[in-house]
């Protein structure tokens, strides 16, 4: 065996048996404005504007605002106190089970039955707490559309746009390219799911995000959803040590295919 193979072979399995050694996270915490812990299960998207926050694994949810909710015709707006907040960890591992930690979204209230339209928009930031080393990159964002319909007639959709970039506007860098849009058009009936996923530009530890939620019916039935759940799949970062092990292990590899010739 060659002494760059032994090398690779030495390198993959240390930095991978140093990965399944990383301890993962798996906890959600939700904090106050002062930044104190709670012991709270779920927030209102009121209170995230006031300065609430939510902790999913190594990911803080923060820095709510911008929230502007208008309807038009039969449709009414979406008061703040009345979306729901939670946090979705991923346990045990953030990465092999796909999709990342996140936060879902509950209201009733996203619902149009009749002719009307309704905007809901806000922005937030998501970043790895306590640096970078050690933890996990934000790979993409996902959504996933639960419990909803979509009424007859031409223009009847849900759609919701989304800007993800490294800042605030306008000194922010998008991250994805284009917008993420999910736009379910002239589609009667019922959906159980819909899964909308957006590769990022690069990986970051840290990302603002700006949210549009659209709602149209224009001739009978019901536009209406009452989950979205907002996913962060996530890239490893080995910590210092890990890349030392891996060092270890490659050299152990070239000693041990070293000793063998010697034999021979």
């Amino acid at each position: 065996m060659s002494m760059i193979r032994r090398l690779s072979m030495g390198l993959a399995l240390s930095i991978g048996l140093a990965l399944l050694s990383t301890p993962t996270q798996a906890a959600v915490t939700i904090f106050d404005q002062n930044g104190a812990s709670t012991n709270l299960t779920s927030v209102t998207m009121a209170q995230l504007v006031r300065g609430y926050s939510i902790q999913v694994d190594d990911k803080l949810f923060n820095g709510f605002g911008g929230y502007v909710s208008t309807a038009s015709g039969t449709a009414l707006t979406v008061p703040a106190g009345d979306i729901t907040v939670t946090g979705l960890s991923t346990a045990p591992n953030p990465v092999t089970t796909g999709l990342g930690p996140g936060i879902q979204y509950n209201s009733a209230d996203w619902s149009i039955t009749g002719v009307g339209a309704q905007d809901t928009s806000f922005h937030y930031s998501v970043a790895i707490v306590g640096g970078a080393i050690g933890k996990f990159l934000i790979h993409d964002v996902s959504q996933t559309l639960q419990q909803g319909a979509v009424g007859a007639g031409s223009g009847s959709n849900i759609t919701i746009t989304e800007g993800v970039s490294t800042g605030p506007p306008p000194g922010g860098t998008p991250l994805t390219n284009p917008a993420l849009v999910v736009n379910q058009v002239n589609t009667a009936g019922t959906f159980k799911s819909m899964l909308f996923d957006q590769q990022l530009i690069q990986n970051v530890s840290s990302a603002y995000v700006e949210k549009d939620i659209g709602l149209r019916n224009t001739n009978g039935g019901t536009t209406a959803f009452s989950v979205l759940k907002q996913n962060f799949s996530q890239v490893a970062v080995p910590e210092p040590s890990t890349m030392a092990i891996a060092g270890l292990g490659a050299l152990a590899f070239i000693g041990y295919g070293r000793r063998r010739r010697l034999k021979k």
